[in-house]
């Protein structure tokens, strides 16, 4: 179990940051879209949290994030048709 280790900690988030690097701007994800979810479900919902918390994605809905679109009059949100 990766939950109580902070260096297993520390490479759930490098693995969740990894994902979700492969998705679109815009594109709308969600925990199990990791492939490291399957291992450490809670692990990787604190990591998303603290990708939430330090601004990298922001959270649509419980469980549901996207990763911010910004054009040069300010951050976009996700396209509907991305989250249906």
């Amino acid at each position: 179990e990766f939950c109580g280790r902070g260096d297993s900690q520390m490479n759930i988030l490098s693995a969740v940051k990894k994902s979700i690097k492969k998705f679109s701007p815009g594109q709308v994800f969600g925990y199990r879209d990791t492939p490291i979810y399957q291992e450490a479900p809670t692990a990787v919902v604190k990591a998303m949290s603290r990708l939430v918390k330090d601004g990298e994605i922001r959270r649509l809905s419980k469980g549901r994030f996207y990763k911010p679109k910004r054009d040069i009059f300010g951050e976009l949100k996700p396209v509907w048709s991305t989250y249906v």
